[in-house]
């Protein structure tokens, strides 16, 4: 897995539905992002710079955006079904 992969994907089984609970400054440009998996649960601190924070931060709010509306368009789509 590549550097970059690393950071948006878990490291105990490569998903990349890791999510960040958690981000706290720890000094001048640096940040600890506290995540988890929530398809095996795996938890760790992952330190890196506030810009690269900022970027984990604005890629996890634009993953959580997407799945919400794939989930609005199956529902829409389960109510489409006809049942017998």
């Amino acid at each position: 897995m590549t550097d970059g992969r690393q950071l948006i994907s878990c490291p105990a089984c490569s998903s990349g539905l890791i999510q960040i609970d958690c981000c706290r400054s720890i000094g001048d440009d640096r940040a600890v992002l506290e995540r988890h998996c929530p398809e095996c649960d795996h938890c760790d601190e992952l330190a890196v710079t506030t810009a690269v924070a900022d970027i984990l931060n604005l890629h996890a709010s634009e993953l959580a955006a997407s799945l919400r509306v794939l989930a609005d368009r199956l529902e829409a789509a389960g109510e489409l079904w006809i049942s017998h």
